[in-house]
């Protein structure tokens, strides 16, 4: 079993969701982008941000309650409606997903450092969730529909103090061009055996292995 934040819950009150409970979550809300201050990640040190790396800070938290509406039902069934992977990956890319990240905000809404607050994972597990009923709409087709950039265009790069990939990445990312295949291979780190998008597009396979109820 995965499991995540379901999100679209918690739209009328971000702050009172479960999820901010300092005995059975993961801590505070946060105001005014302060650090944790109680729950299990109280004063929790990162090292690793957005525009500087190995800098010592705490993990901090600054929820926005219109953000957070991207993920309200309406907005998901819109999503869920929509027909081909871009117009897909669009719709989630802009309502729930960007929802999570700034409703949240803090540590969240840095592009480098958000996997440091434990809540990124809760919110990329509903995503996937969500992903997986818009495929269950047409499992057959949705499995090897794919599309989208591997670079991102130059105002983002630039927007995120990212550079440009070189070829010690785009030579060996298993695609002939800037679109994202069944063939793009998914860099592990060296933590797990190396995969490809197609082996991830079914959940229930043996790769990922997961059912949400």
């Amino acid at each position: 079993m995965a499991s995540y934040w379901e999100e679209a819950l918690d739209v009328d009150d971000l702050t009172a969701s479960v999820v901010f409970d300092p005995d059975t979550g993961f801590g505070s809300a946060g105001t005014n982008g302060s650090c944790v201050s109680d729950g299990p990640f109280t004063q929790l040190e990162l090292h690793i941000t957005q525009y500087t790396n190995y800098a010592n800070y705490c993990l901090t938290r600054e929820t926005n309650t219109d953000i957070f509406q991207g993920a309200t039902l309406d907005n998901i069934a819109e999503c869920t409606n929509t027909t081909t992977y871009d117009e897909a990956y669009d719709c989630f890319q802009q309502s729930p997903h960007t929802a999570g990240h700034g409703g949240v905000g803090g540590t969240m809404l840095d592009v480098v450092a958000s996997p440091s607050d434990p809540l990124f994972f809760l919110h990329h597990t509903n995503l996937d969730r969500l992903w997986w009923n818009w495929q269950l709409n047409n499992l057959t087709y949705r499995l090897t529909d794919m599309g989208g950039r591997n670079i991102p265009t130059d105002s983002y790069l630039a927007q995120n103090n990212f550079t440009t990939p070189g070829p010690e990445l785009l030579d060996y990312d298993g695609d002939s061009a800037n679109v994202t295949t069944l063939n793009h291979t998914l860099w592990m780190v060296g933590l797990i055996a190396n995969a490809t998008v197609g082996d991830v597009m079914d959940l229930r396979g043996d790769l990922i292995c997961a059912e949400y109820v």
